[in-house]
């Protein structure tokens, strides 16, 4: 979720990370497609992991057809950070909807609902 918060930001998430680390962290997660394939998360609903695979898609897209050494504005002339910060906002609205885990124990259902 917190990968999915970075790009929904939008222009305001490149220039914290700037253009390679704002669309790396992404695949820190779920890996680009020519790396192989989302791993099974029992954490992810099918719903959200369709949503997720829609964020892979244009992560994917924008850093195929972008240079790894842009800098924050010209990255975002591109255009890209707008774009996948549409496909972002929808995923990450979805996976809030349900909540999230905890990071200091174990759950069965998300207790966190107020993110």
């Amino acid at each position: 979720m917190d990968a999915v918060q970075i790009l929904a930001d939008g222009d305001r998430g490149v220039r914290r990370l700037w253009p390679d680390e704002y669309l790396a962290q992404f695949h820190d997660y779920i890996p680009h497609r020519r790396d192989g394939t989302m791993r099974a998360n029992s954490t992810i609903t099918s719903h959200e992991q369709a949503a997720l695979m829609e964020v892979s898609r244009i992560v994917d897209d924008a850093r195929d057809a972008t240079p790894a050494s842009l800098l924050a504005e010209e990255f975002i002339a591109t255009g890209w950070p707008k774009q996948i910060q549409r496909v972002a906002l929808k995923a990450l609205k979805l996976m809030r909807e349900r909540g999230q885990f905890s990071d200091e124990r174990e759950e069965d259902v998300p207790s966190k609902t107020r993110l």
